[in-house]
């Protein structure tokens, strides 16, 4: 179930903010012959978002803003087994909280473009987000958080190659920063020996904290299929470094290729 509310003004400047929040619950019962509760979520999301849109004869500006909330409870059952014949079956004796999830992120974006008709010669990105991760597992109190923040700066160049069959070349860059602000992970349950507690969760932890930065580059070519049709061709490139020092981390280096058509 949810809720939603938006609101939009168009003026000298276009103005849309939106507010939504959503709430899941999911019961998980071991069923055979007498069904058992066993363990719930609870599910919620609360999240706003304001778009700033204004466009110019040579300039379009866009900006946004967003912050989000999500927040997860993880349920147990303590249950018993009633065998008289007046109530045959599982019995729910107590049913708790164990464990709490919780996400917080805001971010803030600003594009700049150039224009050229119905298309864009320049576009300019700048922005930053922020994300704060806390797991808890109350008895016995376990604990997972960290907290980041990342920075960004990039643009993309639209070439026109011909004007028959909309013939185009995107080039675009762009570098990012990495910053860890704090985390910490500290296990107190059963088979804390166990690889993967003391391996699988302390690296995932140890990426997620990781500073660092990287740099991104893509070339794209596209074309309409013909000029009767609005479908259209394209072919891309793209890689991707990012560098860093902690926790015995070095470099990744990620290029992929590709081919498409739109329709």
């Amino acid at each position: 179930m949810g809720a939603g509310f938006q609101y939009n003004y168009s003026g000298c400047v276009h103005v849309l903010f939106a507010a939504n929040y959503s709430l899941k619950v999911e019961d998980v019962s071991v069923s055979f012959t007498n069904p058992r509760d066993d363990s719930s979520t609870k599910d919620q999301i609360l999240s706003t978002n304001l778009t700033v849109y204004k466009k110019g004869q040579a300039l379009t500006h866009y900006l946004k803003l967003g912050v989000s909330d999500r927040k997860i409870d993880g349920i147990q059952y303590v249950t018993q087994y009633d065998n008289s014949t007046s109530q045959l079956g599982w019995l729910t004796l107590y049913k708790g909280i164990r464990s709490t999830y919780e996400t917080q992120t805001a971010n803030a974006d600003y594009s700049l473009f150039i224009n050229k008709g119905d298309e864009y010669l320049l576009r300019v990105d700048a922005g930053a987000g922020y994300e704060k991760q806390s797991d808890v597992y109350l008895i016995p109190r376990s604990i997972m958080n960290y907290e980041n923040l990342i920075f960004h700066v990039g643009g993309k160049w639209n070439i026109a190659l011909s004007d028959k069959l909309d013939r185009r070349l995107l080039i675009g860059a762009g570098v990012a920063y990495h910053k860890n602000l704090s985390g910490a992970y500290d296990y107190h349950g059963q088979h804390s020996d166990y690889p993967v507690v003391s391996i699988f969760e302390q690296s995932d932890l140890n990426y997620r904290m990781s500073d660092y930065y990287a740099l991104n580059t893509s070339v794209v070519y596209s074309q309409k299929y013909s000029e009767s049709k609005d479908a259209s061709l394209f072919a891309k490139i793209s890689a991707d470094y990012s560098k860093t020092s902690d926790f015995n981390y070095n470099e990744r280096t990620f290029v992929q290729a590709s081919v498409g058509f739109n329709f």
